[in-house]
């Protein structure tokens, strides 16, 4: 499918997951500056010995604080050269309007049928999951189109990473969806994975 080798990187964990991990991330002020924990650059500083011997050519990373901090120990620690990594807006966490910075139960997480219904309907001021899919998708095919035989390494966020590697492998939306309310295959902070 791809004529280059991509692997995902989901960015480390978060002094905000761990001090409030009932909440989503805030809108104001956070949504784009919250910081890895010391640690959330320990996994990163782990998970980048695994990429040692892969030979990345470049990274693309979300252009948030955090995953900002995961591309920049990642280049660090495989001898990448600054230059190497791109920063960018369509690799940024889907945005989830009114509900930023609110108790995580309120947007009915655990339900089934609404979880689905998040994938064509956004939430106010938001984006819906199709619509993240489509930005993420999009720019990683756009990359694609304009490289050849590179290894290339994607840091963003559980959601745009989630729907990336369902859309590449073809998954049904229902399955995403169960996929994530049990916890399974759903990628996890430092996780890293080929996208085949």
């Amino acid at each position: 499918m791809f004529n280059n080798q991509f692997y995902i990187l989901r960015h480390g964990k978060t002094d905000y997951q761990l001090s409030k991990k009932d909440r989503v991330y805030p809108l104001k002020g956070n949504l784009t500056d919250v910081a890895l924990a010391k640690e959330g650059r320990a996994q990163i500083k782990r998970v980048a010995q695994e990429l040692k011997d892969k030979k990345i050519d470049m990274i693309y990373s979300s252009d948030f604080l955090r995953t900002k901090q995961t591309s920049l120990i990642v280049a660090k620690e495989i001898a990448l050269s600054k230059k190497k990594i791109i920063f960018c807006k369509e690799l940024r966490d889907n945005h989830l309007g009114i509900y930023h910075g609110r108790k995580k139960d309120e947007r009915y997480y655990q339900e089934r049928d609404k979880a689905l219904n998040d994938f064509y309907h956004k939430p106010e001021k938001g984006e819906s999951k199709q619509e993240v899919m489509k930005r993420v998708v999009d720019f990683v095919k756009k990359i694609d189109k304009n490289k050849r035989d590179k290894k290339i390494l994607i840091v963003s966020h559980g959601e745009p990473l989630w729907l990336l590697e369902g859309f590449v492998e073809k998954r049904r939306k229902e399955d995403l969806i169960d996929e994530k309310l049990i916890k399974k295959y759903y990628i996890q902070t430092g996780e890293l994975r080929k996208l085949n």
